[in-house]
This record gives structure tokens, sequence and C-alpha cells, in this order.
């Protein structure tokens, strides 16, 4: 078990320190570029359709490209969202590779509902 908590323990700080500096550095580009003064500007309570940016990944992959802090912030709060489940992922290997069967199967399970409620049911919904 202790192999297993430091793995853990690894793909948990990796997650939380990318994601804290996707977000530092979308937060930079935005003060250097003067984005973040434009977002409090007109009234506009929400930043994200005050800069035309969504939530898909086509839109976030696309403002990043173009060095858009926002896109640097949402992709940020994705990987946040995603270490917890990197986490269980790394659990299932580490239980399939020491053999351990029952931990195997219970893990794999929260692995694939994990990966139903964030891949199909959103696609349900629309």
């Amino acid at each position: 078990m202790v192999e297993l908590e430091k793995n853990v323990e690894s793909v948990l700080k990796f997650g939380v320190v990318l994601s804290a500096a996707l977000m530092i550095f979308g937060i930079l580009l935005l003060i250097i570029t003067g984005q973040l003064a434009d977002l409090g500007a007109n009234g506009q309570q929400n930043a994200a359709p005050g800069l035309g940016v969504s939530f898909s990944f086509s839109t976030i992959l696309h403002e990043i490209l173009r060095l858009n802090g926002i896109g640097f912030l949402f992709l940020g709060i994705i990987v946040l969202i995603m270490t917890p489940v990197a986490r269980v992922f790394t659990s299932v290997v580490i239980f399939a590779w020491n053999r351990e069967p029952v931990y195997f199967i219970i893990t794999t399970i929260v692995f694939t509902d994990l990966m139903v409620a964030i891949l199909l049911i959103p696609r349900l919904l629309h």
C-alpha cells in the first residue's frame, strides 16, 4: 500500500502544480495584454462571454494557441478537475500490477463511472 500512496500522492501533486501553473500563466497573460481590465468593462459579469470563449475543447485550444489568458485559465481548471480522475486511473493500474483483483474491480468500476459521467452524460443532455 505504501507504493500506491506514493504514486497517488505524486499524481495529485503533479496535477495541482500543473493546474496552478496554467492558471497563473493565464492571469499573467491577461494582465500583460490588458484583457484583465476589460473583463469588468461595460458592466460584464461573466468573463467568458465577454471574450467570446466557450467551454468547448476546440475553442479552449484555439484560445491557447492565440495566447489568450482565458484559454490557459480554462485549461488549468480542466486539469484540476481531471486530477482526481487520474488518481483513480493510477490506482486501477497499480491494483492490476499488484494482482489485487478485488480492489482492481472496484476501482475499475469507479473509473468507468467517472468516464461515463464526464464523456457520455453531457452528450445525452444536449
